[in-house]
């Protein structure tokens, strides 16, 4: 893998973990704030998905679908598509509770459910990249 490459997938894993630790932060330590840890968590498998795309040279597409993200990454490795039903829970969370409406806060289940779903999307497109890329966990 060139430089270039490494250094982009790099980037995006490393803004997914950053995301994952901001959704982590605001679920966890008062005052929470559901609403904004859970656009997160989209947020999160969202990156890491766009990040193994990139090292398999696949282009990443401009989406918010991780349903999309999954079935694409699944083309490489099968595991992904048993990560649909995660996908389907965090993809309205890109845009559901970002802007006022009906419905302002998620419950503290489901936001605790969207922190699931993102770290295991994290947890298996890390593990199927090499260590070089993998960004540092503090």
């Amino acid at each position: 893998m060139d430089d270039a490459k490494k250094e982009l997938v790099q980037q995006w894993l490393l803004k997914a973990l950053h995301d994952l630790i901001t959704a982590r932060a605001l679920t966890h330590r008062e005052p929470v704030v559901l609403d904004t840890a859970t656009y997160h968590c989209q947020q999160a498998a969202e990156k890491a998905l766009k990040a193994f795309l990139i090292f398999n040279d696949c282009d990443p597409e401009r989406t918010h679908d991780v349903v999309r993200l999954l079935d694409l990454a699944a083309e490489f490795e099968h595991v992904f598509a048993a990560l649909r039903p995660s996908g389907q829970r965090l993809t309205p969370l890109a845009t559901l509770y970002r802007y006022p409406s009906g419905v302002m806060d998620p419950s503290p289940e489901q936001a605790e459910e969207a922190l699931i779903d993102a770290t295991v999307i994290f947890e298996h497109t890390v593990n199927f990249l090499p260590k070089d890329v993998h960004p540092e966990r503090n």
